[in-house]
């Protein structure tokens, strides 16, 4: 693999014609450190970064740079902009984008640096950041600083022929919005963990069965997610297996203090009438893949004495449009936790999913969604998925 030296990377940037942009990701984990690289070209220990190819947007650069620098797999949906800087020296104007994600352990477990580049990482502390004695970059002080937004810097030459880089000035990137960021609510939904009669290949619906312990396990690592986020209210349905799962994605998340919590009917699971209690797979066997999967998958397929996903969807949205959107328009932040197929039927609408792909609309085990609301909309402005890897669960 070739490698560069500091000397023959600065040559190259010495004879550009211009200024490339570039871009960057603040990648944190659940304890709140952030990672920090030590490129061989560079004097200061900074982030995940690179230039901006032709053709291609800051956030896909982002998302290139964590994967070459790190091993690290990002998608666009888990990055969320943090900082523009607009960078000064004698000869150039340049422009960096900075994004930041939070990732779980397991998703940074296997951290393999660019040979060619970086020589070492490091997740460093907000803490450490004020009271280190080697040079980081300033995205890093601001990020410990939480002074995020809009930067100006000033990049001068030092007698020994490298570079130094000072903040000239920063605006909040937010500044002037900050009374319409009270108008922005989230809201976050997670399925159930495995219950009892999901480790047994049953259909369960409307059966009050709690969940096993790899379900709680599992979901605790998931509420990891959601540390540092602040929820108004909750929602589960009536059945015990969401009230557990809540519990143990607060757990995860650290959350120590009550919030207020609504129970309703509303976001039961679908009613599986003469197939309750039934081994899913031996039906299977019986009715052959296509009823299966007409049973499962379909939006209107029907079921002996239960109810169909456009039944389920006729009691969940009604009550989500009445109860739920309101406040995320007044700007509340709301965790909701229900079951496979309410949930399937809230995502036809939040989506705009069409009857005919709801057969591949699916919630899995693992992972959560984030919708962001404005005042002015009954639908979601934005979608974020955040997940961790679990053991496949038999449903």
């Amino acid at each position: 693999m070739v490698q560069y030296t500091k000397e023959q990377r600065q040559k190259w940037m010495a004879s550009l014609d211009a200024r490339f942009s570039s871009a960057a990701v603040l990648i944190e984990n659940t304890k709140g450190q952030l990672l920090i690289l030590k490129a061989n070209y560079k004097d200061n220990w900074g982030l995940p970064s690179g230039v901006v190819d032709a053709g291609e947007s800051p956030l896909a650069a982002a998302v290139r740079e964590a994967k070459e620098e790190a091993n690290i797999d990002l998608t666009p949906g888990e990055l969320a902009l943090a900082m523009v800087a607009s960078r000064q020296s004698e000869d150039y104007l340049s422009h960096q984008f900075v994004f930041t994600a939070v990732l779980p352990d397991d998703r940074l477990a296997n951290i393999r640096l660019q040979e060619s580049e970086i020589e070492d990482s490091y997740f460093i502390s907000k803490e450490e950041v004020a009271q280190a004695n080697f040079p980081l970059l300033w995205a890093v002080k601001l990020w410990a600083k939480q002074e995020l937004g809009y930067v100006e810097t000033k990049i001068t030459s030092t007698v020994a022929g490298s570079q130094d880089e000072k903040i000239v000035a920063i605006t909040p990137m937010y500044s002037l919005a900050k009374k319409e960021d009270k108008k922005m609510g989230k809201l976050v939904i997670s399925r159930h963990g495995e219950s009892e009669w999901n480790l047994l290949g049953k259909w369960t619906g409307l059966t009050d069965v709690g969940l096993t312990e790899k379900g709680i396990a599992d979901t605790e690592r998931l509420g990891e997610l959601l540390k540092g986020m602040a929820f108004d209210e909750a929602y589960t349905s009536a059945l015990k297996r969401t009230h557990q799962t809540l519990n143990a994605l607060l757990k995860g998340a650290g959350v120590v203090e009550d919030m207020p919590v609504v129970r309703a009917a509303e976001l039961n699971e679908r009613d599986y009438g003469d197939l309750t209690g039934k081994n899913k797979w031996e039906v299977k066997d019986e009715i052959g893949e296509e009823a299966f999967n007409g049973i499962r998958r379909g939006w209107d397929y029907p079921v002996p004495g239960g109810e169909t996903l456009k039944d389920v969807y006729a009691r969940v949205v009604p009550y989500f449009q009445s109860e739920i959107l309101p406040k995320l328009q007044a700007g509340e932040n709301i965790l909701l936790v229900a079951h496979g197929n309410s949930i399937r039927a809230l995502i036809k609408y939040l989506d705009q999913v069409p009857d005919s792909d709801m057969a591949h609309v699916e919630m899995p085990f693992g992972q959560l969604l984030v919708y962001t609301f404005t005042a002015d909309s009954a639908l979601p402005k934005n979608k974020e998925v955040r997940s961790v890897e679990i053991e496949p669960v038999n449903a």
